[in-house]
């Protein structure tokens, strides 16, 4: 299978479970795995997430610009929420990268990721919903994205779960959950690609880098507003039932293998 052809499969991937709360690490740990990429992994994770980055402003253009009038008031919160993902992926990154490299350890987590959902799509229909944000909230939302760097664990899926339970309404949950990507994303691509800075000088590196980037955009933007909707109606369930069969699949897998 030719390398440009990997990286639109990857981009698919990474478009289609960036937002879709089933782990986009999870998806491109076994995609990279079966596809048989080995080298710059990292690399390449980093432009696949520039293009999902890129369709989070594309269908949240508004909220971000309100960021600056109507909603300035969620930007320390925002913060807030940023510190625990950063504090876990510096203190805990060697662990963080031997989980990647463990299809049983992203079968548990996505068997993990489906308890999550599960809990969230309860919170939707019980709770009654207030829409404020709070610094409170903004810390636990903070926390469930920290446990969200594991590959398996969805970020969309928990940050926007824990918003659920602790009793914050369907749009605000969403909201803040993509506009918290922001700079997770960017902290993240950043930090990769500091690390693989040698790699960019092959030529072909460059080619399948931005087919992934484009590919994973305009997957990633359509994903989005399919996920905005499934939130809406209230039926997180059904990738609760994907997430909990595919890990089960893997983990057999890995222990037949």
């Amino acid at each position: 299978m030719g390398s440009i052809l990997k990286m639109v499969i990857l981009g698919i991937v990474q478009g289609a479970t960036e937002f879709l709360p089933v782990s986009s690490s999870g998806h491109l740990t076994i995609a990279q795995e079966f596809l048989g990429i080995a080298e710059n992994r990292i690399l390449f994770d980093a432009f696949l997430h520039i293009g999902t980055l890129i369709a989070i402003f594309l269908v949240f253009a508004k909220d971000v610009a309100a960021l600056f009038s109507s909603k300035k008031r969620w930007i320390p919160y925002l913060v807030m929420a940023s510190v625990p993902a950063a504090v876990m992926g510096l203190s805990f990154g060697s662990y963080i990268r031997a989980a990647f490299e463990s299809l049983f350890a992203v079968g548990a987590l996505l068997v993990g990721n489906s308890l999550i959902l599960t809990a969230g799509g309860i919170a939707q229909r019980r709770r009654a919903a207030a829409s404020e944000v709070d610094a409170k909230g903004a810390v636990a939302v903070g926390i469930a994205q920290s446990v969200a760097i594991l590959p398996g664990i969805s970020r969309s899926g928990s940050t926007v779960c824990c918003a659920l339970l602790i009793g914050w309404d369907r749009r605000s949950a969403v909201r803040f959950s993509f506009l918290l990507a922001i700079p997770a994303i960017v902290g993240a691509t950043l930090l990769e690609a500091m690390k693989c800075r040698s790699a960019l000088a092959a030529s072909d590196v460059w080619a399948m880098a931005f087919a992934g980037l484009l590919v994973s955009a305009a997957v990633g933007y359509v994903a989005l507003r399919l996920f905005l909707k499934v939130v809406e109606k209230g039926k997180l369930w059904v990738f609760s039932a994907y997430c909990f069969v595919l890990g089960a699949a893997v983990i057999v897998y890995e222990l037949l293998a």
